[in-house]
């Protein structure tokens, strides 16, 4: 057998090649999350660990990519194998629309593929009937194919369904989680976005972090949220009929809902922040929101059409029984990754505020708009503190033996803000 490529042969006689040389098929059936989406990923990687290598070899054509075995790589490249075992394929369909059949037919041996991967498999086979046939793809070559892709999948796959999933895919990607967890289904996501713009692109090389940490410059902003907030504290209130002034925040005999205090605190917090910007910063165009779902701040000065607007949201909390949770509306959950301003109180007087930049998987759906849990947040991202998250005031450290977040909350000085 010729192996047009550098391998070893084992005294079993198996081909082992280096796990680096290998292609994986763009048509995977895990996409680019194997771990996520891969229900017996635990099971293979425990095997692979234990003997070393796999048992089952991956199936390989001649030009090094995979036909199968994409989670088996993966565990390979994971832990730095140097070898893995192989089963080279003869060489693969001339035809492009044979070579995608070859990919989809065994694909469906696995049976565990999303709604998105059978999109991409028919766009695939969409892109290779234009190579190889020119024009748009007949209605019988459709409906051959999406009789393959849906043999291969338990999920109910009609040419309406891709249809649907297609526009989906172009307005809002982000809404493939909820279909494939089948929290709703491709025709009401199609019914959410069909008359909607296609979601703004994610924006790239952001600057909010580095623009925040300039200590002077946070602490300006404390300052003038403080200074803000003390107003507020003193002011609220009447006079009884003997002239008194009474506080209905912090006077005897008063007291104010919680939510409410914490959500004039988030106002003042975001205003001030936008004010600072254009004082410190007006290059930058910082803006208060405009509109409804606006942003806090926006930097309007990098506005461009169909790109997500540059950034900065503010959130605040306070300690409940339920712990320390951040409330967004309905699309936080498919949101661009971009910065936010987590501030938490303790009382009136103290607080623990960090700038961190925040993605859709931080957020969860509920009844009405999302939510984020603050302990939720630090178990994915503490190790990231100084990277994507940082306090201006306050603190967060691991406690009780590495075990839990102990949250650190500081009095703003006047004198040093």
């Amino acid at each position: 057998m010729n192996i047009p490529f550098k391998h070893e042969t084992d005294e079993q006689g198996n081909i082992l090649v280096n796990p680096k040389i290998l292609i994986p098929n763009r048509l995977n059936p895990y996409g680019t999350d194997v771990e996520k989406n891969n229900s017996s990923f635990s099971q293979i990687e425990a095997s692979m660990l234990k003997q070393g290598i796999n048992d089952n070899p991956i199936p390989v054509y001649p030009d090094k990519i995979l036909k199968g075995g994409h989670t088996r790589l993966h565990i390979a490249t994971k832990h730095d194998f140097k070898k893995v075992k192989i089963r080279l394929l003869s060489s693969r369909p001339e035809s492009p629309t044979k070579r995608i059949d070859d990919v989809v037919k065994d694909n469906g041996e696995i049976r565990e593929k999303n709604y998105l991967h059978c999109l991409e498999e028919m766009t695939a086979y969409e892109t290779a009937y234009i190579e190889e046939f020119g024009g748009t793809p007949s209605d019988d070559f459709i409906d051959e194919k999406v009789a393959i892709i849906n043999s291969g999948t338990a999920l109910p796959i009609t040419k309406n369904t891709l249809k649907h999933l297609k526009v989906v895919k172009e307005k809002d990607i982000n809404l493939f989680d909820d279909i494939n967890s089948g929290k709703i289904s491709p025709r009401k996501a199609y019914g959410i976005v069909k008359d909607t713009q296609p979601k703004d692109k994610p924006r790239k090389n952001r600057k909010v972090l580095e623009w925040m940490r300039d200590k002077e410059f946070n602490q300006d902003i404390l300052k003038s949220f403080n200074t803000a907030r003390l107003a507020f504290l003193s002011k609220i209130g009447y006079e009884d009929e003997d002239g008194n002034f009474i506080n209905l925040i912090t006077g005897k005999g008063t007291e104010c809902e919680e939510n409410a205090i914490t959500g004039v605190y988030s106002h003042l917090l975001a205003n001030a922040t936008t004010s600072v910007f254009r004082r410190r910063m007006p290059e930058h165009g910082a803006v208060s929101p405009r509109k409804a779902g606006d942003p806090d701040t926006q930097f309007s000065t990098y506005d461009k059409k169909g790109v997500d607007p540059l950034r900065l949201e503010t959130k605040f909390a306070h300690r409940t029984k339920k712990g320390v949770n951040f409330y967004g509306g309905e699309g936080a959950t498919s949101i661009n990754p971009h910065e936010y301003i987590l501030a938490v109180r303790q009382g009136h007087d103290d607080f623990c505020i960090i700038v961190a930049t925040m993605t859709k998987d931080d957020w969860k759906s509920r009844t009405s708009g999302s939510i984020s849990n603050f302990d939720s947040f630090l178990d994915k991202h503490y190790h990231e503190k100084g990277k994507t998250w940082y306090p201006i005031i306050g603190d967060i450290k691991l406690g009780n033996h590495d075990t839990q977040f102990d949250i650190y909350f500081e009095k703003i000085n006047e004198n040093k803000a």
